[in-house]
């Protein structure tokens, strides 16, 4: 009943089914990029940002910050100036043992070795220099300060909230089947 050009049949149509849904992520990628082409980063990010002593040991960052959900990054501060940033990564590598003697301080990365962005940077930009350094937030410095931050989970709740709104119709359009398709590198794992 089956022959040989049943397989060869369905194989066809699979191949043809990969390549629409390839297709339609290069369109839906093209016009998400379209639709972000003159965001700044200034309209997404954040001007509220953690803040934690440089003197605060692992140890009281985990339980008076970490767990309670007060973010995945922290600015660390001595005084008033803003010396690094702290993520969940230099936390980890830091053996547990240590956390109690060990200050955010000393596993912080300093302002001078971070990568930073304008805020009249392009957002596609600004994701691409994320992307490049493998990191999941970046400050926004400008004159020299830092004025706020912007983290791949604000790029994202930016794209789903505009989608949402309405305010990315060209997504819709992408792809009529199945809705939008983000293709862009929001979910590349990134250090914290």
């Amino acid at each position: 009943m089956f022959s040989g050009n049943f397989f060869g049949g369905l194989w066809i149509a699979f191949i043809g089914w990969f390549l629409q849904n390839a297709a339609a992520a290069t369109l839906a990628q093209s016009n998400l990029e379209h639709s972000l082409r003159d965001v700044t980063v200034k309209r997404v990010m954040t001007l509220e940002y953690p803040r934690i002593p440089v003197g605060l040991t692992l140890q009281k960052l985990v339980d008076d910050y970490l767990l309670r959900g007060e973010g995945r990054y922290f600015i660390v501060f001595d005084g008033s100036e803003p010396r690094g940033l702290v993520t969940l990564n230099e936390i980890t590598v830091t053996p547990r043992e240590n956390w109690t003697s060990v200050t955010a301080g000393q596993v912080m990365i300093p302002n001078e070795k971070l990568i930073s962005v304008a805020p009249n940077t392009e957002l596609l930009t600004a994701l691409q220099i994320m992307d490049q350094a493998g990191v999941a937030q970046v400050p926004v410095n400008e004159n020299g300060q830092m004025i706020g931050i912007l983290s791949r989970e604000q790029i994202l709740r930016y794209i789903s909230l505009s989608h949402s709104l309405g305010l990315m119709k060209a997504l819709e359009k992408s792809n009529p089947v199945s809705g939008p398709v983000i293709a862009l590198r929001l979910d590349k794992p990134a250090k914290s």
